[in-house]
């Protein structure tokens, strides 16, 4: 049974073009769903194969047939398949049980967890998430403050993170707040705390301005990606957020704009950080006595001190557009860029492998 649908089907586009349906159950109140979607598979060839029915058995299907590089679209309603279900069975030690008793719990230490019957409520399942604690009949009221971020790029790949400033978190790991990162399609973004990464983190109340959370992600593609604010509330509606790019010695200000960058497949976590003030962390540079930058007709690069040794320019969503190496020179000339008037980073290594970014117009 799909999550919200009275069918389970997996069709397979082509042959709904042909009138043959390999699998599905058919009923009367399933015609006008299948209408409907042999109508847009007529006009929509894109995807290989449609799923109706979100929930384990079809969001299963859905992987192995991605994995067969198969495109595939799976329609669901977004309602838990369980809820009308009075008891679940073939479930090892909890045959006939009501689905709404089932849980799982990770231990923090060796012992025995005890439930008693009277923790249990006598309701439906159509609750699946808990719901927020009263008194008196009237929600407790938490100080929390939180800011939700996206990586995504332009294919589809997607995750999400969240961290939270809340009365009785710390910068440790908190078992009432924190989440551990359960991974995402094709990539995962994730804050970094020694020995733990947390898709959801809670961090100490009161909040300050100059705290900094480390920010890594993991990436089974390489390309463009795109970092972003998804949502934010309580003091972050007035306060600034940036996010700042180590390897390219930039922050930015995330209020204004996503931040795009290039990445390869791997795993990093020595990238960004999460701040909110945008003063320029503390990263081993040149003064501007030592390196000089100029902008004409051309740039105009020299070093006071040590000889300049390789020169890269990027764009500032991470695209390099300039690479010259082994200049072993006091000046350096860039003739051959394009000038159109945008925001650029240079950024510049002299023998003692001595790195500065600056920003230019040009």
């Amino acid at each position: 049974m799909g999550g919200g649908f009275s069918i389970t089907g997996i069709f397979f586009v082509k042959s709904i073009l042909n009138s043959c349906i390999p699998y599905c159950c058919i009923n009367e109140t399933n015609i006008f769903m299948l209408q409907k979607l042999a109508r847009m598979a007529e006009k929509n060839t894109e995807f290989d194969v449609v799923i109706i029915g979100g929930s384990y058995a079809g969001l299963s299907a859905a992987m192995t047939l991605g994995r067969a590089l198969l495109k595939v679209l799976v329609i669901d309603a977004g309602k838990p398949c369980n809820r009308f279900a009075p008891q679940a069975h073939n479930l090892l030690g909890f045959d006939g049980e009501t689905p709404s008793y089932i849980f799982f719990v990770e231990g923090l230490s060796y012992g025995s967890a005890v439930f008693k019957n009277y923790m249990r409520t006598n309701t439906d399942n159509s609750q699946f998430y808990r719901v927020a604690a009263t008194n008196t009949g009237q929600p407790v009221q938490q100080e929390k403050h939180r800011i939700w971020l996206n990586i995504t790029n332009t294919q589809g790949a997607f995750n999400q993170m969240l961290v939270g400033y809340v009365d009785g978190a710390t910068v440790g790991y908190d078992t009432k707040f924190d989440g551990k990162i359960l991974g995402g399609n094709y990539v995962s973004l994730y804050s970094v705390i020694p020995n733990n990464k947390l898709t959801i983190q809670g961090r100490p109340l009161p909040f300050q301005s100059n705290d900094l959370v480390d920010i890594g992600y993991r990436s089974t593609i390489q390309g463009t990606m795109q970092i972003s604010i998804a949502n934010f509330d309580g003091l972050f509606l007035y306060q600034n957020i940036y996010l700042e790019d180590k390897l390219l010695n930039v922050i930015h200000d995330l209020k204004l704009s996503s931040y795009n960058f290039t990445t390869q497949i791997g795993t990093f976590e020595a990238r960004f950080v999460l701040r909110f003030d945008n003063a320029t962390s503390p990263v081993k540079s040149l003064t501007i006595n030592n390196i000089q930058l100029k902008t004409a007709a051309e740039i105009a690069i020299a070093s006071t001190i040590e000889n300049l040794i390789e020169v890269q320019v990027y764009s500032i969503d991470g695209k390099m557009l300039f690479q010259s190496q082994g200049l072993h020179a006091k000046e350096f000339f860039i003739t051959d860029l394009e000038k159109k008037q945008q925001l650029l980073l240079v950024k510049i290594t002299t023998e003692d492998q001595t790195t500065t970014t600056k920003k230019i117009i040009y």
